[in-house]
């Protein structure tokens, strides 16, 4: 009995281990296209050709942007880049991102799942430059051989980031200013009211 299931292990492990290598050449081709998507998103958002990455994504594809904006379809994901970026009420004067993966995404039959790393500068319309770290997740579905982005979610450290910190320097210039001009105010006070005689 011990002997039969010794046997059946081994034979298990050799199927697995012969077919693993056509699992990996048959996913290659995957990989190599979500990276294709990855790197043709990032140049059409850098370029402000937003019509550009419509085809990468579902219709129906819901997306979490950096600033908790949640849009759902094509046309909101368009209209919310176009509205950021470009225009006379953008909020953005310009943006680059740099975007990759951390590992090759998780290949569930037609869903892949992927994650990584973004750096992205902004440059603001009232001036502020910063540049922030970023994570993002991203959910594909393959339909009639092409991949697309159902969800998208992006995120930055809420603990630890540059607009943080320019909130605390601009809160201690704040409390400095009003400190100093409590202290004026009540010298010119002084001066004013109570002259000496």
């Amino acid at each position: 009995m011990k002997l039969k299931n010794w046997l059946f292990f081994a034979f298990a492990l050799l199927i697995t281990a012969f077919s693993l290598p056509a699992i990996a050449e048959e996913n290659a081709a995957d990989h190599q296209e979500l990276r294709k998507i990855l790197s043709d998103v990032q140049n059409s958002i850098n370029n402000k050709e937003f019509k550009d990455v419509e085809k990468y994504l579902r219709p129906d594809v819901l997306i979490t942007f950096q600033d908790a904006e949640v849009v759902k379809g094509v046309e909101g994901a368009s209209e919310y880049l176009e509205r950021k970026l470009t225009g006379g009420n953008a909020v953005l004067k310009d943006h680059h991102l740099n975007a990759q993966a951390d590992e090759i995404s998780n290949i569930i039959g037609n869903v892949a799942i992927a994650h990584g790393s973004a750096t992205q500068d902004f440059k603001f319309a009232a001036g502020m430059e910063i540049k922030l770290d970023s994570k993002w997740t991203a959910t594909l579905i393959k339909e009639n051989g092409t991949w697309k982005a159902a969800a998208i979610h992006m995120s930055s450290n809420v603990f630890d980031n540059p607009l943080l910190t320019a909130a605390q320097k601009n809160l201690l210039y704040c409390v400095l200013g009003g400190f100093l001009a409590g202290f004026l105010a009540m010298f010119l006070g002084r001066k004013l009211c109570c002259p000496k005689k």
